[in-house]
């Protein structure tokens, strides 16, 4: 019975529903310095118009990803946004400020890693205070069933 409990417990460490990165914990590349207070940290995407995203994926399988962004630069209302998983397509649309970007990824096993590079690519890029902005990412949240995993 101890046993049964200690894999349930490993299991589901391991294979929880979600996992949520905080974009001060995540590898990127072409993100400014983050801002913000200790409850609300963000990063600005830029000086290029594409940034890159580095996430830890646990195996092969279907994931939902959730890119929660904060605000936009200067007197933006809405930006186009288009994002690619390791170089394939995943997503497009015009976004607000304090929006939910939201999408699927298909990881074969084939090309499976451990790592998922998302590029996010904005439409424009403001300059503030000399600094090119795009949009401000807070958190990414994986989610996953594990029967979805290969």
């Amino acid at each position: 019975n101890l046993l049964s409990r200690n894999k349930a417990l490993l299991k589901s460490f391991l294979f929880s529903n979600n996992q949520v990165f905080l974009i001060e914990q995540l590898v990127h590349k072409n993100f400014h310095p983050s801002e913000g207070s200790q409850d609300g940290r963000y990063c600005w995407t830029g000086p290029e118009a594409a940034s890159h995203l580095y996430l830890n994926i646990p195996s092969p399988g279907q994931y939902h990803i959730r890119i929660v962004t904060s605000d936009l630069p200067g007197s933006v209302t809405n930006t186009e946004v288009k994002i690619f998983s390791d170089g394939v397509f995943v997503y497009e649309g015009s976004i607000v400020p304090y929006a939910v970007i939201e999408f699927d990824v298909l990881i074969e096993e084939t090309k499976f890693t451990e790592e998922l590079c998302l590029t996010l690519c904005t439409s424009e890029l403001i300059n503030i205070d000399g600094k090119s902005k795009g949009i401000s990412i807070h958190k990414i949240e994986v989610y996953w069933l594990e029967e979805e995993l290969i």
